[in-house]
């Protein structure tokens, strides 16, 4: 909801900032297009994906469940 701009960030306020500018870049890409966010519990599959991009590795997926 931060990087909607739906709520505005109390804490973490960089990471905060790097979501809003990847929701406004999806956005700009996607013209248009419905875009989703999900909000997923910390554990399985969001934070396997979270460990491989702090490791520089870049995931595309359509939809995780």
């Amino acid at each position: 909801m931060v990087a909607t701009g739906t709520w505005k960030a109390k804490k973490h306020k960089d990471m905060a900032t790097a979501a809003k500018r990847a929701w406004a870049t999806l956005r700009k890409m996607k013209p248009g297009d419905q875009v989703w966010l999900h909000h997923s519990k910390p554990h399985g599959t969001a934070t396997e994906l979270a460990a491989r991009g702090k490791q520089g590795e870049t995931v595309y997926a359509a939809t995780y469940d």
